[in-house]
């Protein structure tokens, strides 16, 4: 019938551009053997599941027990070993002819396959098609904001986990049923009997007179019952796609699938989105709602997927009504964190749960406005866990089912944590914001940067969630908390203005230190408490039998790097006798303000304080004083108590 591998011949005047997009899946944070390959294979299997249907995912390793025999290669060979063999082809220890072929084969159940015209060879408006996107085109990609991926490339992990950069896909389309192969090869530009050759190559049959090189599909049934034959395909007349990955990389193992499964995809798994059958030529492990749970981790994740696992099998049972909801922040700004967000009732039911290690679960609603549209309602989700056991501090982020494991955010040692985003409008946002491997949100995203009404301080506001609820739920703690950095410590006055004088921000390390630097002066816990508000900040009595002196000084000035922020204050950052600070205070009154400081007599236990009207985009450092005794309060950053953010 013909069917062979074709390259084609590099015109002149066309640009010579290899192919790099596998190294997009080099990220440190999927480094492991296996993760970039199931990352990208099973968010494409989910993208494509059809409505109301549970994707099954089935890899089957090999191995040299069931690898192919040379002879049996060499029909879906024919035409590509002189490219392998070809100098500037860009292989290294390639296989040769004579070798037999261990195989990798990636097929998805309840997905649609492969649909769209499969002679289309450009983009064309209006027109969705992921058979051409999947194998005609790279950097693009139709799916919708309600999908895991968005760059298009996500199919160069099957290329890369091949030792000859190529794959074959087979696909059964919902729509039309039909059955169709085709074969693709990523080498480099080479040379070949005097012909410069396309990197680009493509198994199925010659182009047609006056298609100009367009290779088009097999559908042969004859031809395709043999590869399923020879790769041991499930695959029948179900719709779906089945990837077959020759001489797949030798680091690949079952054990390093299996981990990278578990790690990215545990999630869509407990909900029951997502079954994961893997297989070898001893073993078959599936991974399902049943049995996915901390007694069937392979051991080296056990130790630290088990907690977070136990923690998403709760999460994934919560009724939506037994979460917590905060407030709204305001949709004319950006979002910024504050005390304000959370309901008299609902922060005492949390943070009683939350102080007795008890499990709790908070809806957060935003409105995420995209320039030129109308602002769109939406949410997520946090699940959070007190346990001293947790050493990392580390909140998971999960996006419509994807784990995105390296997000910048702050750490909350102790807490163990999961940050859920399912919701349509929130989910894009945040994908608009994801590098082409999905493991971080950038705000310099070429999707994301410019897209969005405060944009980058809206994505912070995400980010920092677990950090600022944990925050806020302990700010009243009668210990000292070494993951808030929020409490009051005091101070005799003559070790307080000693204290003053000396602490530089290059000789904090002399005492003892805070998890993120902030320097501990004493180990005598203190009443009073601070919050963050909309503007500014809120002073008050902490929950506890104390009581309050009878004067504070407060001494206020906006965080500056590498030096003394209260030294460093001028009168044009801040006057707080002046706009736009605005300074109220109840249950006392304010003696004196002026400059960057301001003197309260507090005459009762329900005295507060509220400063408002600062720069919202500078870190804020507060130093209170006591009449008679002094209290130093910890210079809060963005991981501290921060009271502003980004626009």
């Amino acid at each position: 019938m013909g069917f062979r591998w074709h390259f084609n011949r590099v015109k002149a005047g066309e640009k010579i551009r290899e192919p790099v997009h596998s190294e997009f899946f080099a990220a440190e944070a999927i480094a492991k053997p296996g993760e970039a390959l199931v990352r990208e294979g099973v968010q494409n299997s989910l993208d494509a599941g059809q409505p109301d249907s549970q994707v099954t995912v089935r890899i089957f390793l090999s191995g040299d027990v069931r690898a192919a025999e040379p002879r049996d290669m060499n029909p879906f060979m024919e035409g590509l070993w002189p490219h392998i063999q070809a100098d500037g082809s860009g292989l290294y220890e390639a296989p040769s002819p004579r070798d037999r072929c261990p195989f990798l084969v990636f097929e998805d159940f309840g997905t649609t396959g492969l649909t769209g015209d499969t002679s289309q060879w450009q983009p064309l408006p209006g027109i969705s098609n992921n058979f051409f996107n999947f194998h005609r085109c790279d950097g693009r990609s139709d799916r919708n904001r309600q999908e895991l991926g968005r760059w298009g490339i996500g199919k160069h992990v099957f290329t890369r986990a091949s030792r000859i950069r190529t794959f074959f896909a087979l696909t059964v389309r919902s729509d039309d049923r039909r059955r169709i192969l085709l074969g693709q090869a990523a080498l480099r530009s080479h040379s070949l009997d005097d012909v410069f050759c396309s990197p680009d190559g493509w198994f199925g049959q010659p182009p047609q007179t006056g298609h100009d090189g367009l290779i088009r599909t097999i559908e042969d049934p004859l031809w395709i019952k043999r590869f399923e034959e020879l790769f041991d395909l499930k695959r029948h007349r179900e719709p779906g796609l089945s990837v077959v990955i020759p001489w797949y990389s030798e680091e690949l193992r079952l054990e390093s699938v299996a981990s990278a499964i578990l790690r990215h995809y545990f999630w869509p798994i407990l909900r029951g989105d997502l079954q994961v059958c893997l297989q070898n030529s001893e073993r078959s492990v599936v991974f399902d709602t049943q049995t996915l749970n901390a007694a069937n981790l392979p051991q080296e994740v056990d130790t630290t997927l088990g907690p977070v696992v136990q923690l998403a099998r709760w999460a994934s049972t919560v009724p939506d009504d037994q979460r917590g909801l905060l407030e709204m922040p305001a949709s004319d700004q950006s979002w910024v964190w504050s005390a304000d967000l959370f309901g008299h009732s609902v922060r005492s039911t949390l943070r009683g749960r939350y102080e007795a290690g008890e499990q709790i679960a908070l809806r957060v609603p935003v409105t995420v406005r995209e320039k030129g549209a109308r602002p769109n309602a939406s949410f997520f989700d946090v699940f959070m866990q007190r346990d001293p056991s947790e050493k990392t501090g580390r909140p998971v982020f999960i996006r419509q089912g994807i784990v995105i494991p390296d997000i910048r955010a702050p750490r909350t040692y102790g807490v163990r944590s999961l940050v859920i985003v399912n919701d349509p409008p929130l989910a894009g946002f945040l994908g608009d914001s994801e590098n082409p491997a999905h493991t971080q949100w950038e705000k310099e995203s070429s999707k994301f940067r410019g897209k969005y009404v405060s944009g980058p301080g809206d994505l912070t506001f995400v980010v920092h969630s677990v950090h600022e609820i944990n925050r806020i739920l302990r700010c009243s703690d009668q210990q000292a908390d070494r993951t808030l950095l929020a409490d009051l410590f005091s101070l005799r006055p003559s070790a307080a203005t000693a204290a003053e004088e000396s602490i530089r921000p290059d000789q904090n390390r002399s005492a003892e230190q805070l998890n993120d630097g902030i320097q501990l002066i004493c180990s005598h816990p203190h009443g009073v408490l601070v919050e963050r508000t909309q503007r500014g900040f809120v002073l008050r009595k902490g929950d506890g039998d104390f009581t309050l002196p009878g004067s504070l000084v407060l001494t206020i000035a906006y965080g500056v790097r590498g030096a003394n922020p209260f030294s460093n204050w001028r009168p044009t950052d801040f006057q707080l006798d002046k706009a736009p600070i605005e300074i109220h205070a109840s249950g006392g009154r304010i003696l004196s303000a002026a400059h960057n400081r301001v003197k309260v007599r507090i005459d009762s236990d329900l005295f507060e304080l509220k400063v408002e009207g600062f720069d919202r985009r500078r870190d804020l450092r507060i130093r209170v004083i006591q009449h008679g005794s002094g209290i130093r309060g910890n210079a809060w950053s963005r991981e501290g108590l921060d009271v502003s953010s980004d626009d």
